[in-house]
């Protein structure tokens, strides 16, 4: 088995991805909260409710950053599901010519970055050293 001790810069892009995607994520939520304030009762109630979805959504994805960047093997599976997701509310974004499509292509681009790096080879090692060092304390022991 090869020497993974040292983290490959894929991980480390990927990670910084998926911290990118956290902070909007977070502005998001915080712009949610200033454009509802002001409204009646019932919408500053959705509102709020809906920041504190995203927030807890950005926090889900600073976690798997963090995951990415020790090299644990959860989350991968967090990160790919979290970038069908995105590029699924891209694709609902974009809906024909009167869509935003800088909005669309700012949620698609990162997503299919993340996608792609992932699943390359040094990405897939990194995360899976973690299952492989036990599997070899296994045997080992």
């Amino acid at each position: 088995m090869e020497d993974m001790s040292e983290r490959p810069r894929s991980a480390a892009i990927l990670a910084v991805i998926v911290f990118v995607e956290a902070v909007a994520l977070l502005g998001v939520a915080i712009w949610s909260v200033v454009t509802v304030i002001g409204t009646e009762a019932r919408e500053l109630t959705a509102g709020l409710f809906w920041a504190a979805c995203l927030a807890g959504v950005a926090f889900f994805l600073v976690q798997a950053g963090r995951g990415v960047l020790d090299g644990r093997s959860w989350s991968r599976a967090a990160v790919v599901v979290w970038q069908v997701l995105q590029i699924g509310v891209a694709f609902g974004t974009y809906n024909g010519a009167e869509g935003p499509v800088p909005l669309a292509l700012a949620m698609f681009v990162p997503a299919l970055a993340a996608l792609v790096l992932v699943f390359r080879k040094p990405v897939r090692d990194w995360l899976a050293r973690e299952r492989l060092e036990r599997l070899a304390d296994e045997a080992d022991g």
